[in-house]
């Protein structure tokens, strides 16, 4: 994975243009949740991608309900947006997690917009083996980013 923890550019495009509604899209809103995946070394950046179906997905980390976490707790204060942790449950074994990926999940003909991507955490690079346990993503004490 390379690219680093960003904003995808159309991310930044579609919160300003109100495609992406960080603060109305909750765990409740079944049609536009803010979801989490966490991806492997398949994946590679691009400032071009738009939708994490077209673009992410096929490097997603787990299958079935292990395969995307919910954002939940979320706040946005002085520009920064926030959120609780995530919990990926009994993810398989054997799989690299190299980063983790932050989009609106669209449903009933809705896109699902990429939003953001992390590929670092405060202890370096993203870099987890899974052995069938949890994994659990703490965001960083001040916020996942900041318009």
């Amino acid at each position: 994975m390379s690219g680093g923890n960003l904003i995808f550019p159309k991310g930044k495009q579609n919160m300003l243009n109100g495609k992406i509604d960080l603060d109305k899209a909750t765990a409740a809103d079944i049609i536009y949740p803010i979801c989490v995946a966490m991806v492997n070394t398949t994946y590679e950046y691009s400032a071009g991608y738009e939708f994490y179906h077209t673009s992410v997905s096929a490097s997603q980390v787990g299958d079935g309900g292990t395969a995307t976490g919910t954002l939940s707790s979320k706040t946005i204060a002085l520009g920064v947006f926030d959120a609780g942790s995530v919990t990926f449950s009994s993810v398989a074994s054997g799989e690299t997690v190299q980063g983790i990926v932050v989009f609106q999940s669209g449903n009933a003909g809705v896109a699902d917009y990429l939003i953001a991507q992390f590929d670092t955490g405060s202890e370096g690079a993203i870099d987890i083996t899974t052995n069938g346990g949890d994994v659990t993503v703490n965001w960083n004490g001040s916020g996942l980013f900041s318009l």
